[in-house]
């Protein structure tokens, strides 16, 4: 089953030259996918359209209705001065989620990555890395079937970056999972559907 469809997709922004191109690719459901690039290759671009925050020129990306889609930025997406309770609390609210309904799950997020002491701590206050894995808790939190993730394991640890390396590939059991990594334990791992963005166009 197809869970994100890809046909003939061409962006760029204005003034510039093409970056995705002619592009065409089926995510399969239940999945987990690794696109790595160059940067300025257009890896965020695609993530972006996949995600329709960007209109394409032509062409057309199709999700299955059916999906609820969760993405994390490289950038995290966090609000600083909140904590990170109320960050996920926030998150599950876009969903119309309740905490108290996702509880058991976000306690054990919050205890996988070792955050659980640092729950009412404002994200201002935490390192890249824990700020990295606040917005991954955040993101998983609302249960989305479809995950795009930039960049997921920038500014994690190598501690934690196994952990979340085998919670990915175990997540996608039941979630397609996207997402863009110049790290060589993704790109190098075999559980991970391996493409290349080249030229604008994706390369299975």
């Amino acid at each position: 089953m197809v869970a994100v469809r890809i046909d003939s997709l061409n962006f760029r922004y204005e003034n510039e030259k093409p970056i995705i191109v002619n592009a065409y690719y089926n995510f399969a459901s239940n999945s987990i996918y690794s696109i790595s690039a160059p940067n300025g290759a257009g890896k965020t671009t695609l993530l972006r359209l996949v995600c329709k925050f960007l209109k394409p020129d032509s062409g057309a990306v199709t999700i299955d209705p059916a999906l609820t889609i969760g993405y994390l930025p490289d950038r995290n997406g966090l609000y600083e001065e909140l904590t990170i309770k109320e960050n996920i609390k926030f998150r599950l609210a876009l969903y119309k989620l309740s905490y108290p309904k996702q509880k058991a799950k976000i306690e054990s997020l919050l205890e996988k990555f070792s955050l659980t002491e640092h729950q009412n701590s404002q994200v201002k206050q935490l390192s890249l890395g824990m700020k990295k894995k606040t917005a991954l808790i955040a993101t998983f939190a609302a249960e989305p079937q479809l995950i795009v993730l930039d960049e997921p394991t920038s500014g994690i640890d190598d501690s934690s970056k196994k952990g979340l390396i085998e919670f990915l590939i175990s997540t996608s059991k039941n979630t397609t999972i996207i997402c863009t990594s110049h790290d060589k334990e993704i790109t190098g791992n075999n559980s991970f559907r391996q493409l290349i963005l080249s030229q604008g166009k994706i390369i299975g």
